[in-house]
């Protein structure tokens, strides 16, 4: 129905990505790849870059127990359930990022657990919710690689499910510190009368990625007021007190 507000909470985007173009931003849009944070900023010594258990990572996931504002399940997918989704993106320095987005995780992930958070009123976005574990400085040289990727991805074409070319323009955020590097992006695309807005945040912490990801539908009729109403963002509280778990959890040292 026009004029409605739709809002959609998707919990994956199973789409094959082509890259036809890339675009410039704006003069107030922010280069991508600038938000990320490198772990000498950090305010605090990091926590050894060692891989945790699956048991440890399923452990660090925030609960309702650490934040009663939240409603959160807790997904039951290990490393060994997940499905391997095929990424096709042109020029090939882009197919770093958009693994990282569109999967959730980087390869080479020894530990994955995952969960939803939301709050439980009106108009609120579900967070779908990653957390990976990697073994050495391999979560480290997933950022890396996806940070160079970046500047190339700005504005790109990827094809959905059903073989429709889709435009999407990505574009990065300023960020607060959080664990040794974090990145903070947008991504927004139009189809069939329909706007479509993914608010994405990654950090790192030692040896383990933290993913958060929030999706909202709407139609391109409504006034742009209304539009940035009902735009999906993850919150900071979320993500803050998830971060601080995990991080306690490689604190804590391996369990003996």
């Amino acid at each position: 129905m026009k004029n409605r507000c739709r809002i959609t909470l998707c919990s994956s985007l199973l789409v094959t990505f082509a890259l036809l173009a890339t675009g410039c931003s704006s003069p107030e849009d922010h280069v991508a790849g600038s938000s990320i944070r490198p772990a000498s900023s950090s305010p605090a010594a990091s926590p050894e870059p060692r891989a945790l258990t699956q048991a440890e990572l399923e452990a660090a996931r925030l609960t309702e127990g650490d934040a009663a504002r939240y409603v959160i399940f807790l997904g039951d997918e290990t490393v060994a359930d997940l499905e391997e989704v095929k990424v096709d993106v042109a020029p090939a320095v882009c197919l770093p990022a958009a693994e990282v987005l569109f999967r959730g995780r980087g390869k080479g992930l020894t530990g994955y657990a995952s969960s939803t958070v939301s709050e439980p009123k009106e108009f609120t976005p579900t967070v779908d919710v990653k957390l990976t574990s990697y073994p050495a400085d391999k979560a480290e040289q997933v950022f890396s690689m996806m940070e160079r990727s970046l500047p190339e991805c700005r504005s790109f074409v990827f094809r959905s499910a059903y073989g429709e070319a889709i435009r999407a323009q990505l574009v990065t955020k300023g960020m607060s510190g959080l664990g040794d590097e974090a990145i903070n992006m947008e991504m927004l695309y139009a189809a069939d009368g329909v706007e479509s807005f993914t608010s994405y945040v990654l950090v790192r912490t030692g040896g383990i990625i933290s993913y958060f990801r929030a999706h909202s539908s709407m139609e391109s009729s409504l006034p742009e007021g209304k539009k940035e109403k009902f735009r999906a963002e993850v919150q900071d509280d979320a993500v803050s007190r998830q971060v601080a778990k995990v991080d306690s959890a490689l604190r804590a040292g391996p369990a003996v």
